[in-house]
């Protein structure tokens, strides 16, 4: 390892009026620090070429040293991360700032994939040295995957609780299905639901504005939560806490968007009376 490059040090007996021992006894003593270190740690060339790395690296991908060193950063990186961390490095090479944490997914030894959190960095290179990108990673793919299964759980529970349809992506965002909760919050029957426009529920009541962001977003097909007054079969009204989470499929793509619906109107005026039943709304 070149310690002296990474502290911005000559090994020249000159230099700081030290000698080569002296730097010698530095470099052993930060390489020792960086191998006990329990986060992998990197320096590479632009191109991802090896310079060095710790124990703890080559843990983590599962490749030996050796193996590693025949090897660059790019290499182990999937497809999909391996333009934006390109990206990265040529930004940083140019500002010459370092960036927030930035996630890499690599391919180990064993074909396993596995997400690393890095951070990326340079320094000002000496008169006649090679620009070095380092940084430090570490293992985030079980704390990642835990999170996207309470997501997903606190999905289902939300589904399970509320009434949800799903809705068409298309350009008229028809709605597909929808479980029974939704029928008894409309009162409308599953029947009379699929194939209608979201609008079968909205009345002169009914915010034009949020029903705006609403449709924008249905039509980007974005995330979405807001609570809108909308309109019974029989004409009351109730304010609708609603959500739009679209689902997507191995490429990407949106299959379908998931509505779920939840009645707030006793939580925001407890008071409130609906409206008369039988009050005429346009849908």
């Amino acid at each position: 390892m070149k310690i002296f490059k990474w502290l911005g040090l000559s090994s020249d007996k000159e230099k700081n009026g030290r000698n080569v021992s002296t730097y010698a006894n530095i470099e052993k003593h930060y390489q020792s620090f960086l191998d006990e270190i329990e986060d992998g740690y990197y320096e590479v060339y632009l191109n991802g070429r090896f310079v060095y790395f710790n124990k703890y690296f080559s843990r983590l991908t599962g490749f030996r040293p050796r193996e590693l060193q025949e090897r660059t950063l790019l290499d182990i990186l999937t497809d999909d991360s391996r333009p934006q961390v390109e990206e990265t490095f040529k930004k940083i090479y140019l500002t010459g700032l370092s960036t927030n944490m930035m996630e890499w997914e690599i391919i180990r030894r064993d074909g396993v994939r596995r997400i690393l959190e890095a951070s990326v960095t340079t320094r000002k290179p000496l008169i006649g040295e090679d620009v070095l990108i380092r940084g430090v990673v570490r293992d985030i793919t079980d704390s990642k995957e835990t999170k996207e299964t309470f997501r997903h759980t606190n999905r289902a529970n939300t589904i399970n609780n509320n009434g949800f349809a799903i809705i068409d992506p298309g350009n008229n965002h028809t709605i597909l299905h929808c479980n029974t909760i939704f029928e008894e919050i409309t009162g409308y029957t599953r029947e009379e639901l699929l194939g209608n426009e979201l609008t079968i529920l909205y009345g002169s009541q009914t915010d034009d504005g949020t029903a705006d962001c609403i449709k924008r977003a249905l039509e980007g097909q974005r995330e979405c939560q807001t609570i809108i007054q909308c309109y019974r079969k029989d004409g009351s009204t109730f304010w609708n806490e609603v959500t739009f989470s679209p689902v997507y499929d191995a490429d990407g793509k949106v299959t379908f968007i998931i509505n779920t619906i939840h009645d707030l109107t006793n939580d925001i005026h407890p008071e409130y009376k609906p409206a008369n039943a039988g009050e005429q709304h346009h849908s």
